[in-house]
């Protein structure tokens, strides 16, 4: 109906490694991996969208990806890797609000499990005592919660105002560093600060001066 809609979806997406991703040789910058193969991802989605009263929308949907040849980047080490296999999924909702004419308002709010199946990294070392073999069980830098905000306001000018911002929670990332001896590799999870950004726009609609 017009008030209200049901939606599902599959699809399947590849995704080619850059050159970049094959071939940065870690001099300056990231570290490539020649044998890095295609990503493929399948994904399925199942949501659904109501309006109240013409004036609010409520938006939700719950979604899963399964990932094979997973391409990440380590920050620690900047390096380019991969997992061989990992899910994602989760769910979101939105709120969509037109408070008046010229004033409207969206939130929304993101939970996210992005998990490694069973996948074992190893980081050959040159100059360090041990090469490192470990299973992450979290794919590290996906945050589990996010907290969107955005506001638009509108003038007759043609000119509109936009407020953005996103709440990011619970990261996680692998630190490679040993605090008790510098020759040595470890992967011990850690979590990443959460963080608040707030980001504001201004734009001008030219079709109102032709």
């Amino acid at each position: 109906s017009n008030s209200f809609n049901l939606y599902a979806s599959a699809g399947r997406k590849i995704r080619f490694p850059t050159m970049k991703n094959l071939y940065a040789n870690g001099v300056i910058g990231p570290q490539g991996d020649p044998y890095m193969e295609k990503e493929k991802t399948n994904s399925y989605e199942f949501g659904s969208q109501f309006w109240i009263k013409d004036i609010v929308k409520v938006e939700g949907a719950i979604f899963y990806n399964d990932i094979k040849n997973l391409i990440l980047f380590d920050n620690q080490i900047g390096r380019f890797e991969q997992y061989e296999k990992a899910t994602i999924y989760g769910a979101e909702v939105s709120l969509f609000a037109q408070f008046t004419s010229s004033l409207t308002g969206r939130l929304n709010y993101t939970y996210l499990v992005a998990q490694n199946d069973n996948s074992i990294v190893t980081i050959e070392t040159k100059n360090l005592k041990n090469d490192l073999v470990y299973k992450p069980d979290e794919i590290p830098y996906r945050p589990k919660h996010k907290i969107g905000m955005d506001l638009t306001k509108s003038f007759n000018s043609g000119f509109k105002i936009h407020l953005n911002g996103s709440l990011v929670l619970d990261q996680i990332y692998y630190d490679h560093a040993d605090s008790a001896d510098n020759s040595n590799f470890v992967s011990e999870k850690k979590s990443l600060n959460n963080y608040f950004l707030l980001n504001t726009k201004i734009t001008y609609d030219l079709s109102n001066t032709f």
